[in-house]
């Protein structure tokens, strides 16, 4: 049950956001009675599988005894650090989709952040909850503007956003209006001359914009 925190919420009489706290599976749960197929937008920033334990109390992990049954690796070692590494990460993220998506409309779309870890395993969870037809973009953001020179191989300036929609026939992508500053980076294809790369074209432009200023 939703208890309101009034002493603590702003403008409680006239506001229409809600900020909930608590254990996201339970409350999306809770989620289900009100929002069902209401939900235009949302956004998921889960755990990254860094190997670390996850703060959720939900009973997600496999018995190391029966994954190694399964997968038939009682005589090798430290199993603990192959498949099941991955599998207590998506058993924990599996039920929270699967709500999710229930909570969104028809023309509704999910983000989901993740980094390189577990970005392929994730997508594959996704296609199998949101249906892969409805798969839009696997969107790169960049988190790190200046490399790390105690990178132990290579520094790593990026992670992922998954985009899902509920139904993609249904869904419409709202554009912004292009600026005068990004109709001044677009170069013409149609300028293209035989056998010459794009790198030869704005060589070529670069060229002939010095030989109008000598004039």
């Amino acid at each position: 049950t939703l208890r309101p925190c009034v002493e603590e919420s702003v403008d409680f009489d006239n506001t229409k956001n809600l900020y909930i706290e608590g254990d996201n599976l339970e409350v999306l749960k809770i989620l289900q009675i009100s929002y069902y197929r209401k939900v235009k937008m949302i956004y998921i920033d889960p755990p990254y599988n860094t190997g670390h334990d996850f703060v959720y109390e939900d009973d997600f992990k496999d018995p190391v005894e029966r994954y190694r049954e399964v997968t038939s690796q009682a005589t090798k070692s430290n199993p603990e650090n192959m498949g099941r590494f991955h599998t207590a990460w998506l058993n924990m993220m599996y039920p929270r989709l699967r709500l999710a998506a229930n909570l969104l409309r028809d023309d509704g779309v999910c983000f989901i952040s993740i980094d390189d870890t577990e970005v392929h395993n994730l997508r594959k969870l996704c296609d199998e909850t949101f249906g892969e037809e409805n798969f839009v973009a696997e969107l790169i953001w960049e988190r790190a503007y200046s490399p790390k020179n105690d990178a132990k191989y290579i520094s790593k300036s990026h992670d992922y956003v998954l985009m899902y929609a509920r139904f993609i026939e249904k869904y419409q992508i709202g554009r912004l209006p292009r600026t005068k500053e990004a109709n001044s980076r677009s170069v013409s294809y149609t300028h293209l001359r035989a056998h010459e790369t794009v790198l030869d074209l704005v060589c070529r432009l670069l060229l002939e914009k010095k030989k109008k200023k000598k004039k």
